[in-house]
């Protein structure tokens, strides 16, 4: 049952006989209004007021929700040079860009199937801040009360609906779209129920269903916009699609997206790396999230920060994703009249509660029945905000205001609509529990054990590939890396330029050694500091979507930052080696290399676990700075092994400069004697008063180290790695877990 709707606006009436390009004939505001008075159960579009000579033409097939898995396409008007056409993926002459017909009749994907979403009673609760530690020291009262977002907010969403919920700042839009996407509900109290096809969804069912566009979604801005998507559709689809397939597919949603020509551009870091603009953010946004066709798509304001040009093109997009049979509702701030006038479905929010659930077109008559008639030449949109808004000034008046018209609301004949239409999914689905149930809990089980839609090894592959991406094409800190080393390496070799063998070699070469292996394991430490802080978001957000674990995460970054490592501990042995003097032999010096490589992934490890614990990179290298100076002061050579106090112990033996140390200094002295030392006679001809060491067995002993020690060290040396590693896995899945909750 197709339901045509036919609407030429303008500031001037254009002549009733004249008929647009589709075949339907134009028909002005009064002649809608009588024809909406004299049939009340027809669909109609109210007067919107527009810009002066601006022309809209709309044409818009609406799908019979009795045969909700029929997808009815949109019928796509002549383009005007004045006119601004709905449901088609066109740009204006004034973007640059030509379509071709072919282009313009293309079809968007439908999903596989269609799904209504329902919400009855749901009320949101904010906990009240806790007492800070001060004030329970001095004991004072300072119980914050707990903050009512939502109450008691009612609604259904159909298949091929767009739907807008709009309201003033702070009224529970982005609550409302949070609870009912089964998102971002930490520190909420949420009562009510959620519904999918009139049955009780759990938080496992919506996600299987839907996907979510943060308002905020974030990339890796080293990424290019294939290599993106790529990255998605491999975690996505999973094994059930072909790497054919999965390439089809992204090409299939570039082009619904208009994405086509910045597919090869960097996404871009604001202020670090040109990329693409902001327009083309939130429309690989929403193409991210359509990759696994979804039926049902949740957005939180996808216009923010756009111009009023670009907006109306995204809204456009979704207006054609919805027209596909999807259900799709998105939070939006002050749309334009052309864009509020796009959306089908309008969810007015005011102080928590609904004070308007319906068609678009019905909202002006609605707030003209209760004493608030939007004038003419105004957008529809800011005159609600306003009317709905709270002020300062007046503020207990306008609470009075906001009162009345949700009351009014509660009793209209709008809010039994909807309560009819949720009880009447109820009861289809009820008429079908034994089976129908049976099959929906089967899935929620499913989808509980195969939650990821890829294997380890896919999941492992693909986040070690972009990784290694972002290092690569972040210049600014490979340069800094490589410079710094060089520069270390330089300054380090001039200072111990050529050191004798004499009694000085005792602690000439024993600081050395110590500068040697921690320079390098805390300039190591210090640059992976950022991994996880920087990318936390991302990784929150994807870890959501659930397309890959924290294990896997971990582990990829870390053999990600292996090769940068290998490079430049070499770069810094090949330099400084030769210009101190170390012991000649390249089995020596690969001991040595080998030493720092080591001693930085353990350090390396130590960053990962501050890192996972940090929730910024400022405080990081806070807390790395205090905490890695005692392993360094403990590690041997400031104060000697065997003099460690008892309660100090656990520093010692897992300060990964002290078992670094010693493999160097055996390294450099097992073996051999000082220039000082005579062969012949066996003498020490050493100059120094107190301590007359001539051979390097002396050296070791002086230092408490023991040459056998060498293999137990670089075995705990690894046993550091891994451990330490593994306590920041863990310490990150606890605080993805504590956000969840």
């Amino acid at each position: 049952m197709e339901d045509t709707r036919s609407v030429h606006l303008t500031s001037q009436s254009p002549p009733e006989s004249s008929a647009n390009a589709n075949g339907s004939h134009p028909v002005s505001i009064a002649a809608r209004e009588d024809e909406f008075a004299s049939s009340p159960g027809k669909k109609s579009v109210m007067k919107r007021p527009l810009l002066k000579r601006q022309t809209v033409e709309i044409s818009r097939v609406d799908l019979d929700r009795k045969t909700q898995n029929e997808t009815v396409h949109d019928k796509v008007p002549a383009l005007k040079r004045n006119a601004t056409v709905l449901f088609d993926a066109s740009w204006t002459k004034k973007s640059g860009t030509n379509m071709s017909k072919r282009r313009l009749k293309r079809q968007m994907s439908k999903p596989t199937t269609t799904v209504s979403l329902s919400w009855l009673n749901i009320s949101a609760v904010a906990s009240g801040a806790r007492p800070s530690v001060w004030e329970r020291i001095q004991g004072i009262d300072a119980t914050h009360p707990n903050k009512f977002i939502l109450n008691n907010v009612s609604g259904i969403a159909m298949p091929g609906q767009l739907i807008a919920i709009m309201g003033a700042s702070g009224v529970g839009k982005t609550t409302l779209l949070n609870v009912l996407a089964s998102q971002n509900q930490s520190r909420l109290k949420v009562t009510g129920t959620v519904k999918l096809d009139g049955k009780v969804a759990f938080a496992s069912d919506v996600h299987q269903v839907s996907a979510y566009v943060q308002q905020d979604y974030i990339f890796i801005g080293t990424m290019k916009v294939i290599e993106h998507l790529k990255f998605q559709a491999a975690l996505k689809l999973g094994k059930k699609y072909s790497k054919k397939e999965k390439l089809e597919r992204i090409e299939q949603v570039m082009s619904e997206m208009g994405l086509c020509k910045c597919k090869d551009t960097l996404i871009g870091i604001p202020g670090k790396i040109k990329g693409i603009s902001g327009g083309e953010k939130k429309r690989l946004a929403v193409a991210s999230q359509l990759l696994k066709n979804p039926p049902l798509l949740f957005l939180d304001e996808p216009t923010s920060g756009l111009d009023s040009f670009m907006a109306e093109y995204v809204v456009k997009l979704l207006t054609r994703v919805a027209a596909t049979g999807r259900t799709v509702l998105c939070s939006i701030h002050q749309p334009s009249s052309i864009v509020y006038a796009l959306f089908d479905h309008v969810i007015l929010m005011a102080e928590g509660r609904t004070a308007y659930l319906g068609p678009t077109c019905r909202a002006s008559q609605f707030f003209a029945e209760a004493g608030y008639e939007c004038p003419e030449n105004y957008n529809p949109a800011d005159f609600y905000i306003y009317t709905l808004a709270v002020v300062p000034d007046s503020e207990q008046e306008c609470k009075n205001n906001v009162k009345a018209i949700c009351d009014a609301f509660e009793v209209s004949d709008l809010a039994d609509d909807v309560r009819e239409e949720i009880e009447t999914l109820t009861n289809i689905a009820l008429k079908e529990r034994n089976e129908e149930k049976r099959h929906f809990h089967i899935s929620r089980k499913l989808h509980d054990k195969q939650s990821y839609s890829s294997s380890y090894l896919t999941q492992f592959r693909y986040v070690l590939w972009r990784a290694w991406l972002s290092i690569i094409r972040d210049p600014i800190l490979a340069k800094l890396r490589f410079s710094l080393t060089i520069i270390v390496a330089i300054v380090y070799g001039l200072i111990y330029l050529q050191l004798n063998r004499d009694e000085s070699a005792v602690q000439n070469f024993g600081g050395a050694l110590t500068f040697a292996v921690s320079q390098q394991s805390v300039f190591h430490l210090v640059c992976i500091l950022q991994n996880i802080p920087t990318e936390m978001p991302v990784f929150r957000q994807e870890h959501r979507s659930r397309l890959y674990t924290t294990p896997v995460y971990v582990i990829a970054k870390s053999l990600a930052d292996l090769p940068l490592v290998l490079i430049l501990s070499f770069i810094f042995c090949i330099i400084s080696y030769p210009m101190i003097g170390f012991r000649s032999g390249v089995s020596h010096f690969f001991v040595f290399y080998g030493t720092l490589v080591i001693s930085s992934l353990a350090a390396m490890s130590f960053g990962y676990c501050i890192s996972a614990a940090s929730p910024s990179v400022l405080i990081a290298a806070a807390i790395s700075t205090a905490c890695y100076r005692p392993f360094i002061l403990l590690g041997g050579f400031f104060q000697r092994s065997n003099s460690v106090k008892k309660h100090l112990l656990w520093i010692k033996f897992t300060s990964w400069v002290y078992y670094g140390f010693e493999i160097l200094m055996t390294n450099q002295w097992s073996g051999i004697n000082l220039d000082t030392f005579n062969a012949t006679s066996g003498e020490c001809t050493a100059t120094t008063e107190t301590v007359k060491i001539c051979r390097g067995d002396e050296i070791l002993e002086f230092y408490s180290i023991n040459a056998d020690n060498v293999g137990r060290n670089i075995g705990l040396l690894f046993v550091l790695t891994f451990g330490l590693r593994l306590l920041a896995i863990l310490i990150l899945m606890m605080r993805v877990r504590s956000n969840q909750n």
